[in-house]
């Protein structure tokens, strides 16, 4: 499996970059990289891909369960 590299940045308990298979959900890299801070917001988070800003609402995914998530790569 393909490993790429993913830029975790903002109000995380550690940013930085994570080494991740493409086919890893986006909330795999957040969990990595030790989740949101409080200071931070659950609805706030983007995917960003070149000039791309994908918005990814965590909340929504918490409390309905979306399982429309996608990887991180196309």
């Amino acid at each position: 499996m393909r490993q790429i590299g993913v830029l975790v940045t903002g109000e995380v308990a550690s940013p930085g970059l994570r080494n991740l298979t493409a086919l890893h959900p986006p909330l795999d890299a957040l969990i990595l990289s030790g989740g949101i801070k409080k200071t931070g917001s659950l609805r706030g988070v983007y995917i960003v891909r070149g000039a791309r800003h994908i918005p990814l609402d965590i909340y929504s995914i918490i409390t309905r369960g979306n399982s429309g998530i996608m990887a991180l790569t196309e």
